[in-house]
Order: C-alpha cells, then structure tokens, then sequence
C-alpha cells in the first residue's frame, strides 16, 4: 500500500523511496521476522527462503545495469503482480467467517501497529534529521496499516495466524481513516 500512496502524494521522488522502505521492511520481515516466528535460534530457516537470493539478484542486476530480454522480464512482472492477490485470497481463506475476526487483542494491535508505528516513525525522522520527501516517506510509512506478508508468515510458522490476519483486516479499515490525517500532517 506504501508505495502506490508515495507515487500519488509525492511523485516519482516519492516513489523511489518507498520501493527502497519496501525493500527494507522487506528483507527485516523475511530475516528478523522469521528468526522471531521460528522460535530463535533457528538462522538457517531464512537462508532456505529464495526471497534473499531473489533480493540480491534484482539488486545485482540493477547495480550492474543489465537490462534483461523481454522474453525473462515478462514472465517475472506477471508473477510479481500475482503475489498481492495470492497473500489476499490467503487471508480471505483464514476469514471466511466473520467470527473469526479477534476482535479485542486485534484492534490493540491495529491500533499499536498505525500510532506506535507512526510515533516510532517520527522519532526516527528527528533523531536521523530527515527532512522533504525522505521525511515524508518515513512518516507514511510507519502509518500503514499491518501487511498481508505478516499474516502469510505467521500462518506458515503456525504462530497465532488468526490473530495476524484479524489484526490486518482491521488496521486495513482503521487506515481508511488515519491515511487521510498522516497526508494532511506531512504534507
């Protein structure tokens, strides 16, 4: 949600920044979050994800300005823009109920992920002095709701998945009113 919100309220400078926060949040859910998930101690798990290897490869390619054939970059672009739909049929899958939304601990921990995050985030920007569209992005993002990956993660580490899809559906509608409020703080 990040980054189609920094394209539209920052432009292309936004944009930049919000696929480097992606990449980011990314790469500290699949180690760091996964190290937590997997009960702590277990480092090799993370190297057995190809999300690291795929990482490091789109980051190599970059670097070293190589630009692939059209015949390898399609296929990677469409499978890249089923990810998003697959990690949302997953987390309609685990709420086909609406009973199984857990409400109580869920919109703690909504609210804690959106105004913990966004207060986390604004002591980052004034400790790290970030300023403009940097700041801006920071700000954005500590103000988004829970992700779908979380919810994915926490269903395959068998770590309370209900609760991680309850807290990312209502965070998800709790953003439709606080995303609004950041923009109109940062901008």
């Amino acid at each position: 949600m990040g980054i189609p919100l920094a394209l539209f309220a920052f432009g292309q400078a936004g944009l930049q920044r919000a696929t480097l926060m992606f990449v980011i949040i990314t790469f500290l859910q699949y180690s760091l979050g996964i190290y937590i998930l997997n009960g702590r101690g277990n480092w090799t798990e993370i190297f057995r994800l190809p999300l690291i290897y795929a990482a490091l490869a789109g980051l190599s390619v970059n670097l070293a300005q190589i630009s692939l054939p059209e015949v390898l970059l399609r296929p990677i672009i469409m499978l890249g823009q089923a990810t998003i739909p697959i990690m949302l049929i997953s987390l309609g899958y685990r709420l086909h109920e609406v009973e199984s939304l857990q409400w109580g601990h869920a919109l703690g921990g909504a609210l804690a992920r959106i105004g913990g995050g966004f207060a986390a985030a604004n002591l980052a920007v004034h400790l790290i002095g970030a300023e403009g569209v940097n700041r801006q992005v920071l700000l954005l993002y500590g103000a988004l709701p829970a992700a779908v990956v979380n919810f994915v993660l926490t269903e395959k580490y068998r770590q309370d998945p209900g609760l991680a899809a309850s807290i990312v559906v209502i965070s998800t509608f709790i953003s439709i009113f606080t995303i609004p409020v950041v923009f109109w703080l940062i901008l």
